[in-house]
Formats: C-alpha cells, structure tokens, sequence
C-alpha cells in the first residue's frame, strides 16, 4: 500500500489461502485525521526469493531478488455501503455459503478512542 502523507504504515496480517498463496491486509493511516486506509491482496509466493536467511535485502552480485507477486482483492474505501473503515487489524475466513463463496471477516478495534469505533464486517468473496 503507498505510504499516505504523514501516513504510518503497519503491520500485515496475513491469511493461507493455500500452498503459496496468502491473503495479506495491506492497512495505513493518518491518525492526526482518523483516516484509515486497508486493501486486500492475493499473494502468490511461487518463485518469488526467500530471503528468510539474509541480513538485507541489498543487490548480491549474481543473485537477483524476486518479489511476491500480489493482486488486489479489494479495497475497503470502495465497498459500496461501508461508509466507514476504522482501523482494520485483523482477517479470518468464515464458512463457505450454499453459492460457493466463502465468508471473509475482518475486524477493527476502537484502542479505547473515542474517535474510533470496534468493527466487524463480512462480506463474501469469489475465488477464494
């Protein structure tokens, strides 16, 4: 996710969807405004470098790095009829519906701020 103006990125839950592939919650803010910001990507590991083992990520003569590849699920600013998105912490899936698609659930905590609110949505996804 691009770094907001005197935005603070933050950590990334992440989801196995399957074998090399994950659903990673990309989240920042602007908290001086309440503005919180949270996409979903699939991520797809496959050939990408495992750079478990290495002090950092600086060009090895010889040795390219490969980056995960990742494409967007959704962005929670367009979801229509969820007017707001406070600061997204976590995901889960939930139970497959009779159609097919399986129940992804997301949730935000207030951090005991009057400003900010406990959520908890769900919607229904395609593919996953």
């Amino acid at each position: 996710m691009p770094r907001c103006p005197d935005g603070i990125p933050s950590g990334q839950p992440q989801l196995r969807r399957e074998v090399g592939h994950v659903l990673v919650l990309e989240r920042a803010s602007i908290y001086a405004d309440n503005n919180w910001k949270s996409r979903i990507y699939l991520v797809d590991l496959h050939g990408a470098t495992n750079v478990l083992g290495r002090d950092s990520l600086t060009a090895v003569p010889g040795h390219r790095i490969k980056p995960v590849r990742k494409t967007l699920v959704t962005d929670l600013s367009d979801v229509p009829g969820l007017t707001r998105v406070d600061n997204v912490e976590g995901i889960t899936l939930g139970p497959r519906l009779p159609d097919g698609r399986r129940t992804v659930v997301l949730v935000s905590d207030d951090n005991f701020a009057a400003r900010q609110v406990t959520q908890v949505i769900a919607f229904a996804a395609h593919g996953i």
